[in-house]
C-alpha cells in the first residue's frame, strides 16, 4: 500500500515555475496530484491551463517517496506548513523522519501553526497523512488527532530533541538523504549473506557474525558508527533484559511452577495439545498490550515448568509460546498494528472482528502442527 500525503508545494518568487502552466509542472512532477491552489486569500481549482504565480501555494495528495524526489528541484519548496528551514545544513545532515500521533499526544486538537516547530524544534513539516480525509485548504490551520502521520524534514539532532520533548510521539521510519550507490548496496548484501552463512554453518557465534558484518560497513563507509548506534533500539534491549530478569524471578520464585501446575492441572486430562493450547493463549492474551518479546519472555519459563511436570520435551511448547507471542492482532495497540490501523482506514472493531478467528485459526495450526515438528 502506498500512504499518500497531503502537502504544499509553495511557488518562490524568482522561480522558473512563474508564468508556467500547471500542465507543465505535472508533466514533470507526474506523481504529484494538484488538489487546489492557494493564492493569496482565494482557493482555486486546479487546471491545466492556470498560469502559476510566485506565492502560489499548491496543495498536492503524493507518496512519501515521490515528495522525496520531488525535493530534488530548487524552484519550489515542499512543506505542509510552509517554512524553510535548516538552511545551512548540507544535504547530508538533512533527515525525514514520520512521527506518529498517539491517542494521548499533546499534539492532538492543535494546528501546525500553533506549534510553530520551525522556530521551536528547528524542523518543518513536509507533509501530513491521515486516514479517510479529504484534503484541507490550508494544512497548516489542520487539527490534528490521534493516528496523524507528520513527514518532518530537519538535521537529526532536532529531530531527536523533538522525540525526547514529546516521547508520546512513535517515530516509525527515517530516511538520511544521502546518495545510493551500487557499490554500497553490494557492500551491505554481501556482508548480511555472510553472516547468515557463518551463523547457519556454526562456524561462528550470531553476534559475532553479525557484529563482524557491522564492522565491515563501518569500514567501507556504508554507514558510520553514529548511525549504527542510532539504529540501536536501547529501550527495547532495556525491556527484553528486564523481561529476562522477571522471567527468571518467576523461576527462582517458584511462580512460573506454580502457573504451569495450574495449567497442567486443568488440561492434563484433555491431553498434551491442550495444554499447548492453553500456554497459546496465555500468551496471546499477554502480547495484547505487552511487546511480543516481553510476552514471550514471561511464559517460557512457564512452558518449560509445565513441560518438566508433563515429562516431556519442552521445544514443543517453547515454540507454541514463542510464535503465539507474535499474534498481537487482535486490538490496534501496538505500533506496527497502528501503521495498518490508518492506512487500511480501520475501527477498532475491525481488529477484533477479524483478528480473534484468524488467532483462532493461527493457534489450530500451531497446536497441530508444531508436535509434528518437534515431537514430544
Amino acid at each position: 500500500l502506498i500512504r499518500d500525503y497531503f502537502s504544499e508545494v509553495l511557488i518562490t518568487p524568482t522561480s522558473s515555475w512563474v508564468g508556467e502552466r500547471l500542465a507543465s509542472f505535472k508533466s514533470v512532477h507526474s506523481k504529484l496530484t494538484p488538489l487546489k491552489i492557494i493564492r493569496g486569500n482565494k482557493s482555486l481549482h486546479v487546471h491545466g491551463n492556470i498560469k502559476l504565480h510566485g506565492g502560489d501555494k499548491i496543495i498536492i495528495k503524493s507518496s512519501r517517496d515521490a515528495l522525496l524526489a520531488a525535493g530534488d528541484d530548487d524552484q519550489f519548496q515542499i512543506s505542509a506548513d510552509t517554512t524553510d528551514t535548516n538552511s545551512e545544513a548540507s544535504a547530508e545532515e538533512i533527515t525525514m523522519s514520520e512521527f506518529i500521533l498517539m491517542p494521548q499526544s499533546r499534539f492532538n486538537g492543535r494546528t501546525l501553526k500553533k506549534l510553530n516547530l520551525n522556530e521551536r524544534f528547528q524542523v518543518s513539516v513536509l507533509a501530513i497523512y491521515r486516514r479517510g480525509s479529504t484534503y484541507p485548504a490550508q494544512i497548516k490551520n489542520l487539527r490534528l488527532k490521534a493516528g496523524d502521520v507528520l513527514l518532518l524534514r530537519g538535521e537529526q539532532q532536532q529531530l531527536d530533541n523533538l522525540a525526547a520533548s514529546y516521547p508520546e510521539l512513535w517515530v516509525s521510519q527515517s530516511t538520511v538523504h544521502a546518495p545510493l550507490t551500487i557499490r554500497k548496496g553490494v557492500t551491505v548484501l554481501v556482508s548480511m549473506l555472510s553472516a547468515l552463512v557463518l551463523t547457519t554453518t556454526s562456524v561462528v557465534p550470531a553476534a559475532v557474525a553479525f557484529l563482524s558484518a557491522v564492522m565491515v560497513l563501518v569500514i567501507t563507509k556504508c554507514t558510520t558508527m553514529e548511525e549504527a548506534y542510532d539504529a540501536i533500539q536501547w529501550k527495547l534491549l532495556v525491556l527484553i533484559a528486564c523481561m529476562s530478569s522477571f522471567g527468571l524471578a518467576m523461576q527462582v520464585t517458584g511462580a512460573s511452577t506454580w502457573l504451569a501446575e495450574l495449567i497442567v492441572d486443568v488440561t492434563t486430562s484433555l491431553g498434551l495439545r491442550t495444554t499447548l493450547a492453553a500456554l497459546a493463549f496465555l500468551t496471546v492474551l499477554l502480547t495484547q498490550p505487552m511487546s511480543n518479546a516481553a510476552a514471550a519472555m514471561v511464559l517460557l519459563p512457564v512452558a518449560a515448568s509445565a513441560a518438566d511436570l508433563m515429562g516431556v520435551d519442552a521445544r514443543p511448547f517453547m515454540v507454541v509460546v514463542t510464535l503465539s507471542a507474535s499474534l498481537s492482532f487482535i486490538t490496534p495497540l501496538e505500533p506496527a498494528s497502528l501503521l495498518v490501523y490508518g492506512l487500511g482506514k480501520y475501527q477498532f472493531l475491525d481488529f477484533v472482528r477479524a483478528g480473534f478467528p484468524l488467532t483462532l485459526i493461527v493457534v489450530t495450526l500451531l497446536v497441530v502442527l508444531v508436535p509434528v515438528l518437534w515431537p514430544f
